[in-house]
C-alpha cells in the first residue's frame, strides 16, 4: 500500500472500500497521512507534507515549488451507475492564476470541484458524480496543477468524503452525470443547459 513520488503519474494506489479511508487524515506515519498516495509529474518540483491532527482534523498539503501537476490521491471503490457526492475541504496559499487551481479532483476525467487561486480560507467543495455503467471505482484526488496546465503554490485539504446520494438536479453547480444511463442528461445536453463530463 505504500506509494512513492515519481517522475511521472502511475496507476499503484492505495484502495479504499466502503468509503474514503482516513479522509480527515488523523492516521499517518512517516509523515505522510495512511491510506493516501502521492502522484507528481515531476516529483522532485512539489513538497507533500501531512499535519497530524491537533484540536481538529489533520491536514494533508502540497506546495508546488515550480509548475507542476501533483495530487494527494485515493482509490475508492464504488457501485456502477451510482450517484455520489464528493467533498472536501480545501485551502489556497499564493496559487497562481496561469494553470490549474487547487481543488478537489476525479483523475484520469475532466469531473472536478471549483478552482481556488490567490490565497483562501477554507473553502468547502464538492461535486456530483454519477459512476459510468462499468465503473468500479473513483481516483479522488485533492490536486494542485493539471495535465499541460501546471501550477504554482500550496495546496490544503481535508474533510474529505465520498457518499452516495439521490440524483441531484442537473441544473445544480459541478454535476457530472453519465449520458448513457441518465435520460436527463442526454436531453440536458442536446439543449446545452449543463455542463456534463
Amino acid at each position: 500500500r505504500d506509494y512513492k513520488v515519481t517522475g511521472v503519474q502511475t496507476c499503484a494506489l492505495p484502495i479504499s472500500t466502503g468509503g474514503v479511508e482516513n479522509g480527515l487524515f488523523r492516521e499517518g506515519r512517516e509523515g505522510a497521512p495512511q491510506g493516501w498516495g502521492q502522484m507528481a509529474y515531476d516529483g522532485r518540483a512539489s513538497r507533500f507534507a501531512w499535519t497530524p491532527p491537533g484540536d481538529g482534523p489533520g491536514v494533508a498539503s502540497i506546495e508546488n515549488l515550480e509548475p507542476n501537476d501533483a495530487s494527494w490521491v485515493q482509490r475508492v471503490s464504488v457501485s456502477p451507475g451510482t450517484w455520489y457526492l464528493v467533498s472536501a475541504w480545501i485551502r489556497a496559499e499564493n496559487v497562481g492564476a496561469t494553470g490549474a487551481g487547487a481543488r478537489l479532483a476525479l483523475l484520469h476525467s475532466f469531473r472536478e470541484s471549483e478552482q481556488l487561486r490567490g490565497t483562501t480560507d477554507w473553502r468547502r467543495v464538492s461535486l456530483w458524480v454519477q459512476s459510468g455503467a462499468d465503473e468500479v471505482a473513483l481516483d479522488v484526488a485533492c490536486r494542485l496543477g493539471g495535465n499541460g496546465a501546471v501550477a504554482t503554490g500550496k495546496l490544503q485539504c481535508t474533510g474529505v468524503t465520498v457518499e452516495r446520494a439521490l440524483p441531484p438536479d442537473l441544473d445544480a453547480p459541478r454535476v457530472f452525470a453519465d449520458p448513457a444511463l441518465d435520460p436527463r442528461s442526454r436531453r440536458a445536453m442536446l439543449l446545452g443547459t449543463t455542463a456534463l463530463a
